[in-house]
């Protein structure tokens, strides 16, 4: 059957698909099970190359599909610990930074493992260096360990503050 054009060819095949919905996806049901690593494939292929279309679709099954979603992700958070602190670290560095986590790492070997004001290499609990950054512009100055990235915090950055909390040490000590 000839069509006038495309547009009225894609409104048939709308309709057609809307009718015989079942029916196709018996058939792509079936064809997956015999070749799932085709469809693995088609569909790695198509997010790829629609990521936009690929989000919403996520986004709408999430919504329709929320008890099953939790529960899932409830069971791989569960499973894989070590890949949801790796996510975790990735995210947070690359959010509150803009690092990379090769960026941090660098930096940490750069300056030798050690905090960049104390000197001494971070142990225990808060065994990693904080990230010590201006929080008016952004730009990340070094790494930090814990106690010393809360001091500068506290001092508001300031270093007229700094100087006189150096002045009062010395006058009291």
């Amino acid at each position: 059957m000839p069509y006038n054009s495309p547009e009225k060819q894609h409104e048939y095949s709308r309709k057609y698909n809307a009718i015989h919905r079942d029916e196709i996806n018996a058939c792509r049901r079936e064809r997956y099970a015999e070749h799932p690593e085709r469809a693995n494939e088609y569909a790695h292929r198509w997010r790829a190359a629609n990521p936009e279309k690929a989000r919403a679709v996520a986004r709408k099954y999430c919504a329709t599909n929320r008890e099953r979603v939790r529960e899932y992700n409830r069971k791989w958070y569960a499973a894989h610990p070590e890949k949801v602190r790796a996510y975790r670290r990735r995210a947070k560095l690359r959010s509150n930074y803009a690092l990379t986590v090769e960026e941090f790492d660098a930096m940490v070997a750069a300056q030798g493992g050690r905090c960049a004001i104390c000197g001494e290499i971070p142990s225990g609990s808060r065994s990693v260096l904080d990230v010590d950054h201006d929080h008016a512009t952004g730009t990340v100055r070094g790494l930090l360990c814990h106690g010393c990235n809360k001091a500068t915090g506290f001092l508001h950055d300031n270093p007229d503050l700094l100087q006189k909390a150096i002045n009062y040490l010395r006058r009291t000590a």
